[in-house]
């Protein structure tokens, strides 16, 4: 189960929605909360690098444009 630190609103798509209420539905195991804490926590560790790499280079973009 996953520690909640902050509640927020998440919006979704129909289709996106109707699937993650299907999976849970199925695996039953877990609440959609957990299962898309997981879906997030494995995204970003095998992205990391790459969504880094984009953050610096629009963060250098942006200081150059305003700063």
């Amino acid at each position: 189960m996953c520690h909640i630190h902050e509640i927020v609103l998440c919006i979704f798509g129909e289709e996106n929605y109707k699937r993650l209420k299907r999976i849970v539905k199925i695996i039953g195991e877990i609440p959609m909360t957990d299962f898309l804490e997981n879906v997030l926590n494995h995204h970003f560790e095998n992205y990391w690098e790459e969504i880094n790499k984009l953050l610096k280079k629009k963060d250098e973009e942006f200081r150059k444009k305003y700063m």
